[in-house]
């Protein structure tokens, strides 16, 4: 099992956590889809497989409950809330009712990591230009099927992370005509005027080749 570990560099940023399941109990009645809201306060209102935040990619309207071991394949956990998550609908999309089988238990093998056991950041982490990168070979696989370095959602990492710096900035209490403060705002604006010519995905961005 992976040990807990936050990754973080302050502000909001997308980063990977552990997801304790370990306190969450089976209800009593309905079914997954009853669950989403548990399941969002337990995800931390952040996709398990990408991270990226709700406040980033449309609220809770642009997230699914996720089956980790694929209906198809497993229904008898269809309404097991051990084996659901909340991730966004693209990381969904694309894993779909894929399974390549178990993780084993160092995750050298191609499948997917199970968030409840593992914290994500052991193994991957995110390079100079907000690319995901990995250290096993559970991980790779997760980039590679999930596209978790899609254009979208390296252009939503940066924006992150401009901004967390500027924030750290003015908190510091410098002042506004600094010229750090000047170019990480302009900065800041050239990527959310990207983003608003980027988003939402066309079609051949939520589908696998």
């Amino acid at each position: 099992m992976c040990s807990a570990r936050k990754h973080s560099c302050g502000g909001r940023e997308m980063k990977w956590f552990r997801i304790d399941k370990s306190g969450t109990l089976q209800p009593a009645e309905g079914s997954y889809s009853d669950w989403k809201e548990d399941l969002r306060r337990e995800g931390r209102k952040q996709c398990a497989y990408c991270a990226i935040h709700e406040a980033n990619f449309g609220g809770m309207r642009n997230f699914h409950v996720e089956h980790y071991r694929p209906q198809k394949h497993f229904p008898q956990l269809a309404n097991t809330i051990a084996n659901l998550f909340y991730a966004c609908a693209i990381c969904n999309s694309f894993k779909g009712h894929h399974w390549p089988g178990d993780p084993d238990e160092k995750l050298e093998s191609c499948c997917f990591p199970d968030p409840s056991t593992c914290d994500f950041s052991e193994f991957m982490a995110l390079d100079e230009n907000q690319q995901v990168i990995c250290s096993k070979n559970a991980g790779k696989y997760l980039v590679e099927r999930l596209n978790l370095n899609r254009q979208q959602l390296v252009l939503v990492r940066r924006f992150v992370a401009i901004r967390a710096r500027l924030a750290m900035l003015i908190e510091k209490n410098v002042d506004n005509q600094n010229p750090k403060v000047t170019a990480i705002m302009a900065r800041v604006a050239l990527h959310a005027l990207k983003v608003d010519r980027i988003v939402p995905y066309e079609g051949v961005d939520t589908k696998r080749a």
